[in-house]
């Protein structure tokens, strides 16, 4: 179908749309744009969650065919949360980067780096064998011995409580899967 052939349709309608490779795409325009060329519509969510939705950008000279199901009335927009969609695309690309990293690590330092996770959600990673939270580092062998701060030493209080509980944390999981072996 030639873009001159596409008639803009209203947002908030609601459409199905088929790309040129069989692909069908139904969902509530958002906005249809041939001069920008792209079409946005609000799909539900294949990950199939209740009040979820996916936004999917199409491109006109792509589209096959359409059909304007049901006439758009009022158009309730869409907010995105630029700010949280930043922060997820960075967690996972450190997630990605920790996986490749500790892909060439043995199955100990692996489990140990998850249950480090589990325990302390934000700020793990591993880079450069080593273990590395928000003010702390754990080396190579990842034992209690050889954990050190890495943050503002200013603050001593905040520094030795931290080194404490990453020590405490260590020796718990090297007793729980000793007890388990």
């Amino acid at each position: 179908m030639s873009q001159a052939s596409l008639k803009p349709v209203k947002p908030g309608s609601d459409v199905q749309i088929t790309y040129n490779d069989g692909i069908e795409y139904r969902g509530a325009v958002i906005g249809w744009s041939l001069e920008k060329k792209l079409i946005m519509l609000q799909c539900k969510s294949e990950s199939r969650k209740v009040n979820a939705f996916d936004i999917v950008i199409l491109k006109p000279e792509l589209v096959r065919d359409y059909q304007v199901i049901e006439e758009g009335k009022d158009v309730r927009q869409v907010q995105i949360n630029i700010e949280k969609l930043k922060n997820r695309i960075n967690r996972n690309e450190q997630l990605r980067k920790d996986e490749i990293s500790l892909s060439k690590c043995d199955e100990k330092v692996r489990t140990l780096f998850e249950h480090l996770r589990g325990i302390i959600p934000d700020g793990v990673r591993f880079e450069d064998e080593r273990i590395i939270l928000k003010n702390t580092v754990i080396e190579k062998p990842y034992t209690s011995e050889n954990i050190s701060f890495r943050g503002d030493i200013s603050n001593e209080k905040l520094a030795k409580t931290e080194k404490d509980y990453v020590t405490k944390v260590l020796k718990k999981f090297y007793s729980d899967s000793n007890n388990k072996a």
